[in-house]
C-alpha cells in the first residue's frame, strides 16, 4: 500500500467513525440536524471507497485496456454523486415530511460531538492536503478540499443546536435543510466533474498554457500551431502540433522527446504527450561571418569584435549589416555568450576560418539548429559565392 492509498484508507476510517458517532449522538439527542450530518458523513464513506478503488485500480493497464482504466475513477465518481444526491433527498424527506416533532434533549452532548468532528476533519484535511501537494496528487488535494468544506456543515449544525438554548424553535431543522443544500451542491459538482471527463472535455486553460510555454522555451520550436488535451481519471493527455526549425528527422525526433520529458516533469500526472511536428517555413537564410575589423575576417570566434550578418532570399543577397560583438572582451564564457547572441539574432549558418575548439558554443548552436561551416579561405569578397554553393549543396541533399 503506497502513501496515497494509506491516506485514502485513513480518510475512509475517519468517515466511518464520524458517521457512527453522529448517528449515535443524533438519536440520543433527537437532533434531526445531527442525523442529517451523519447521513452526509455516510455519503463521504461512499466517496472514500470510490477514491480508494480509483487509486488502486484505475492506473493499471492490460492488453484489453492498453491506455489504462483511468476513467473508471470518473465512472465511480459519477455513481458516487447519485449516492450524495440520495443522501440530500433523505435529509429533506426527514425534515419536511416526517411528523415527529424531534424534541431536542442532551444538546450539550450533540454539540460536543460536532465540535470533535470539526477538529478531526480539520486535522485530517490539513494532513491530506500536505500529502497531496507532496505527491502532486489532484485526487488527494480535491478530497482534502471536500473534507474541509464538510466542516462548514458541522458549523451550521452547531449553530442550530446552540440556537435551541435561546428557544429559537425549528433552528435545528433549518440547519438540516442548509446541510442538505450543501450536499446537493457537492453532488452536482462531483457529477459535473465526472461527466466532463467522461465526455473528453478539454483540459483547463492553465494546464494547456503551461504546456505551451514549456514547448516554446525550446529554441528549435518556432511556434505551437495547435494544442489540446483531455483528462482521464487523474491523468492528462496532451496533443500538440509544432513547427520546428529543422528538416533533420533525427534532430526533430530528439527535440520532440525532450519536449515530452519536460512537460511530464513540470506538469503532474501527464500520461502521454502526442507531438506532431512539421518544418517551419523559412524564406530567408541568415549567415554570420566574424570580423576583426569592418573589412577583415577574424580567425577567432568569441573574441571577434564584429560580425557580418547577411540575409539571402531565393539565392540572392537582400540585406547585409555589420554588428558589434558585445561579449568580445569577456574573460570567461565569451564563446558561449557570443553563440547565444548570434543564435538569438536568427542566424542559420556561421562561416569560420578556424573551427571552434570549445564544445560550449557548439552545444548552443546545436540547440538552436545553427550550422557551422569551416572554410580557411573565406573573405568578404568570396563570402556570397561560398554561401550560394552551400545552399546549392544543401538543396541537392534534400
Amino acid at each position: 500500500m503506497n502513501r496515497k492509498e494509506r491516506v485514502v484508507s485513513l480518510g475512509l476510517l475517519m468517515n466511518i467513525g464520524l458517521a457512527v458517532a453522529k448517528f449515535a449522538a443524533g438519536f440520543f439527542s433527537n437532533s434531526v440536524g445531527l442525523i442529517a450530518d451523519a447521513i452526509h458523513s455516510s455519503s463521504d464513506i461512499v466517496a472514500s471507497v470510490a477514491l480508494l478503488i480509483g487509486v488502486k485500480i484505475s492506473n493499471k493497464k492490460s492488453k484489453a485496456f492498453p491506455f489504462g482504466m483511468y476513467k473508471l475513477e470518473n465512472l465511480i465518481e459519477l455513481f458516487t454523486s447519485f449516492a450524495i444526491f440520495f443522501a440530500g433527498y433523505e435529509i429533506l424527506r426527514k425534515v419536511l415530511f416526517e411528523k415527529n416533532p424531534y424534541d431536542l434533549k442532551h444538546i450539550f452532548v450533540a454539540i460536543s460531538v460536532e465540535l470533535c468532528a470539526i477538529l478531526v476533519t480539520f486535522l485530517f484535511s490539513s494532513y491530506e492536503m500536505k500529502v497531496g501537494k507532496y505527491e502532486e496528487s489532484p485526487g488527494l488535494i480535491a478530497d482534502a478540499q471536500h473534507v474541509r468544506s464538510d466542516m462548514l456543515s458541522s458549523f451550521v449544525i452547531v449553530l442550530g443546536l446552540g440556537a435551541s438554548f435561546f428557544k429559537i424553535y425549528y433552528a435545528d431543522k433549518v440547519a438540516a435543510v442548509i446541510v442538505a443544500v450543501f450536499i446537493f451542491k457537492a453532488g452536482y459538482e462531483v457529477a459535473m466533474d465526472a461527466i466532463r471527463v467522461l465526455l473528453d472535455a478539454s483540459l483547463d486553460y492553465r494546464t494547456l498554457d503551461s504546456a505551451k510555454q514549456i514547448i516554446l522555451s525550446f529554441p528549435m520550436v518556432k511556434s505551437v500551431k495547435d494544442i489540446s488535451g483531455r483528462n482521464s481519471g487523474s491523468y492528462k493527455f496532451i496533443d500538440v502540433v509544432v513547427e520546428l526549425k529543422t528538416r533533420d528527422l533525427e534532430k526533430a525526433h530528439k527535440i520532440v522527446s525532450e519536449i515530452e520529458k519536460a512537460i511530464k516533469k513540470e506538469i503532474p500526472h501527464v500520461d502521454s504527450v502526442m507531438i506532431h511536428y512539421e518544418p517551419a517555413e523559412k524564406k530567408d537564410f541568415v549567415v554570420a561571418l566574424p570580423l576583426s575589423t569592418f573589412n577583415e575576417v577574424s580567425e577567432e570566434f568569441g573574441g571577434s569584435e564584429y560580425f557580418y550578418i547577411a540575409t539571402f532570399e531565393d539565392g540572392k543577397l537582400v540585406k547585409a549589416e555589420t554588428i558589434k560583438n558585445p561579449f568580445a572582451r569577456l574573460e570567461k564564457a565569451k564563446g558561449i555568450k557570443t553563440a547565444e547572441f548570434l543564435a538569438k539574432n536568427g542566424i542559420d549558418l556561421l562561416i569560420l576560418k578556424r573551427d571552434i575548439k570549445s564544445p560550449g558554443p557548439r552545444y548552443v548552436f546545436d540547440d538552436y539548429g545553427v550550422q557551422v561551416l569551416v572554410n580557411k579561405d573565406v573573405s568578404l569578397n568570396n563570402f556570397s559565392d561560398i554561401v550560394l554553393q552551400y545552399l546549392k549543396n544543401d538543396d541537392e541533399k534534400e
